[in-house]
């Protein structure tokens, strides 16, 4: 009863992640989100342990591969499902992340897969997200050159 979509991009470290429970309490769908840049975090997340949990699992990822990226965690939470703790984002990020990736020429086209595996679709998501807003509009350096 949860869905994982977690995008890397090619960009110095920054992580976002949203929860979206879906009539899971009270029939009404709930969404929880929060980031940080290169730097990190100065106060602990207002979405609590699930949000380290996940950043703990990317971070060892990316640690294995001697790589560095930008991260984003989808997360959708259906009904049926019975909170068990962060242990659960930890292990289900892992299991995302240990599965075959699948490699986008585009962001265009990595945002279009996650749209159509989202029950929400992606836009709702986004409106709630702040770091992920700015992948197509932030410059880059290479940009100038």
């Amino acid at each position: 009863n949860n869905y994982f979509a977690i995008l890397l991009t090619p960009t110095t470290w920054q992580y976002e992640a949203i929860e979206s429970f879906i009539n899971v309490m009270n029939n009404r769908t709930y969404m929880f989100s929060d980031y940080e840049q290169y730097f990190g975090r100065k106060r602990y997340s207002e979405m609590g342990g699930c949000y380290y949990a996940q950043r703990h699992a990317i971070a060892e990822k990316l640690s294995q591969l001697q790589e560095q990226a930008g991260a984003y965690v989808f997360r959708e939470v259906y009904e049926g499902y019975v909170p068990t703790g962060v242990w659960i984002c930890r292990e289900l990020t892992k299991s995302a992340l240990n599965t075959e990736p699948k490699i986008f020429n585009e962001q265009s086209s990595a945002m279009e897969y996650i749209d159509n595996n989202l029950r929400l679709g992606l836009q709702p998501h986004k409106e709630n997200m702040s770091l992920i807003q700015s992948l197509n509009t932030q410059k880059r350096l290479k940009d100038y050159f």
